[in-house]
């Protein structure tokens, strides 16, 4: 999907690595990123995600997360490396935005080299009253 509006950095409340049982082996599709894991619940004026994505063991540094200016689109970015990969690490973003409800969100995946995305749309629940 090609996005015309310049995504806007988006600061996670936290972002972690390896949460348990996180290293997997190659039951994915080598050739795609696999698409993020999204829970999306708007409260109080505001929308808290919580992102899993499966990124190239061998890949170094964090994953960016940024979102489009309407609060709907974001993107998790990171560097693939060439080769295909045989593991793959766990990373989790919790993020919260004061924003106005939307009842559809959608979550990428972005290899900062172009070429591949993967992404899934998520419905926003409101919280159980």
């Amino acid at each position: 999907m090609k996005s015309t509006q310049k995504p806007i950095p988006t600061n996670p409340i936290n972002v972690g690595k390896n949460i348990p049982a996180a290293s997997v082996g190659y039951p994915f599709n080598p050739i795609k990123p696999v698409a993020p894991m999204v829970t999306a619940v708007y409260e109080d004026d505001s929308l808290y995600l919580r992102i899993f994505v499966f990124i190239d063991s061998k890949h170094k540094g964090t994953p960016t997360c940024a979102s489009e200016d309407n609060d709907t689109v974001f993107y998790i970015d990171y560097d693939m490396p060439e080769e295909e990969p045989k593991n793959y690490d766990a990373w989790y973003f919790n993020i919260k935005l004061k924003c106005k409800y939307s009842d559809k969100i959608s979550v990428f995946l972005k290899n900062i080299d172009p070429e591949l995305s993967r992404g899934t749309e998520t419905t926003v629940q409101y919280p159980p009253r």
